[in-house]
């Protein structure tokens, strides 16, 4: 299962984490060994927001436009408040609340699929992806065999509209 933490579980999520459960079951049932891994959506813009939201909501602030909605917010950014009093304002509150919040969203996840019945072997986080390099590593490999479209760089001349009209 993977998803980003950035709420709670809903159907979707509970719907693919059964799925992979019955799926597990049956391989063990049928005496193969079986891994149960959860793929942790830790990094990128998402998690961004997910900090950016419950950072306004700790502070009384209007949830940013591209943010996240929800009691859960105000609960989230509420106790990691009242856990990092001193955050806000800081120059890394941001990172604080990023850390600190998914934290809290990820034990209320481990809670609901545990209460459904479904269980994990294997927490896997991306951001680990990104802070062992990884995934530059992977790029790279891609680009040294020649498997990366790098656009040539730009003209800089503007590009045809519809009124332009080509010849040749």
């Amino acid at each position: 299962m993977s998803a980003n933490p950035t709420g709670p579980v809903h159907i979707a999520h509970a719907r693919w984490a059964a799925v992979g459960d019955a799926l597990a079951r049956l391989t063990e049932a049928s005496g193969a060994s079986v891994t149960r891994e959860y793929y942790f959506n830790d990094a990128g813009t998402q998690i961004g927001r997910f900090a950016a939201s419950i950072y306004a909501a700790a502070q009384g602030k209007p949830i940013p436009e591209d943010g996240y909605q929800g009691d859960y917010i105000q609960r989230i950014g509420r106790q990691v408040r009242d856990e990092h009093p001193d955050a806000i304002g800081q120059p890394d509150a941001i990172d604080i609340f990023r850390r600190e919040g998914v934290e809290l969203m990820f034990a209320d996840i481990r809670r609901s699929l545990g209460d459904f019945g479904v269980r994990f072997d294997v927490f896997f986080n991306e951001r680990d992806l990104y802070e062992q390099g990884l995934v530059d590593d992977a790029v790279q490999r891609l680009r040294d065999g020649g498997h990366v479209y790098e656009p040539r760089a730009r003209c800089g001349c503007a590009p045809p509209t519809s009124a332009t009209t080509r010849t040749g």
